[in-house]
């Protein structure tokens, strides 16, 4: 007629008197989870000691080692300092360096190196800048040097314009090539990493050492937008004996007047610049038609022979210019019977 203790209340139904296995199994989870928990708190209590850090039995190469001896006594050392000074007892308490230093005799541990160490921080990234060499380097890469494919265009068209003796270069970007072939040039070019490219010592060396004449080389670059009022200044109206257009838009038009009467204009047809100065007949007259490979191909302007003229027979309007500006050329309503590269005209008047 006694009542039971509450723990067999917790095993033993109190309806039956049967053992209640949840409760027991209760029990059982509760007792693991105190041991764990009490092991996890032995490993941060060890940690704080300098011994072996928290999980380290999960990361550390040697950690039964070390936690088979935390129970032991550490050893007392004699400081090799100490005792050559003759200070004090010469006894000190290791640390988990001295240990570490001990088992591994190889691994010098300064402090100073190590302190250096967590203050160093990422190294910044650094601003790319044109060097002296770095000049050089971006002409032989982009234009491939002595073997730019301007070469044989430029020689044909010295050959055909008698030497001209001051060429205009509008809208050249580094394209120094041209001063192998034509000893004074002015290279024009809003950009001002190109003036630096100009004044580079070793651009200029290079210049000299593959130029194929034999008189003084005269380079200049004007820092200025070919295509307003802010070139006038700069150069000489009339001055230029010939002019140069590559790739850099329409240079005919705003340019024209730079180039004196019966001087010679070498243009590329890649932004239909060529196309444009067609049109001004009374300005200019076509002379030859030029291919990549310098080979030139006189013309009349009375007979094109197929440059500049569509392929029902009919010139180049200035309507269809204006299309080939803004249409790809698969959705032009023309074609031309002919095209090439560069195109030399000369100014007339």
């Amino acid at each position: 007629g006694r009542p039971a203790p509450p723990c067999v209340g917790l095993i033993l139904s109190p309806m039956e008197g049967k053992p209640n296995y949840l409760a027991i199994k209760i029990r059982v989870v509760c007792f693991h989870c105190m041991h764990i928990v009490a092991f996890i708190f032995l490993l941060f209590f060890a940690s704080g000691k300098g011994r072996v850090s928290a999980f380290g039995f999960l990361t550390s190469k040697h950690p039964s080692h070390l936690l088979a001896n935390s129970h032991r006594r550490m050893p007392i050392l004699r400081s090799q300092t100490q005792s050559n000074e003759g200070g004090g007892d010469g006894l000190t308490a290791p640390t988990s360096r001295s240990l570490v230093a001990k088992r591994n005799p190889k691994r010098n541990i300064n402090d100073d190196q190590e302190n250096a160490t967590q203050s160093i921080q990422a190294p910044q990234k650094k601003r790319k800048t044109w060097g002296k060499g770095q000049h050089l380097t971006k002409l032989l890469k982009v234009y491939k040097g002595t073997q730019d494919w301007h070469l044989p265009i430029f020689r044909s068209v010295n050959a055909l314009a008698a030497n001209p003796k001051v060429v205009l270069y509008p809208g050249s970007s580094r394209h120094v090539t041209a001063s192998l072939v034509f000893p004074n040039v002015t290279y024009v070019d809003i950009d001002t990493n190109v003036k630096l490219f100009f004044a580079n010592d070793r651009v200029r060396m290079w210049v000299e050492e593959h130029k194929e004449y034999s008189n003084g080389t005269s380079i200049g670059c004007l820092c200025s937008n070919f295509d307003d009022s802010s070139l006038n200044p700069l150069v000489e109206l009339e001055s230029a004996d010939l002019m140069i257009s590559s790739c850099a838009g329409i240079v005919s038009r705003p340019c024209a007047k730079y180039l004196k009467s019966g001087g010679y204009f070498l243009v590329s047809d890649a932004h239909f610049d060529a196309r444009e100065t067609f049109l001004h007949e009374q300005q200019f007259r076509l002379v030859a038609a030029i291919d990549e490979n310098g080979t030139v191909e006189r013309i009349c302007h009375h007979d094109l022979k197929g440059h500049f003229t569509t392929s029902q027979g009919r010139p180049l309007t200035r309507a269809q210019v204006e299309e080939s500006k803004v249409k790809h050329k698969a959705r032009r309503s023309f074609q031309l019977e002919k095209e090439t590269m560069f195109y030399l005209f000369q100014k007339t008047g």
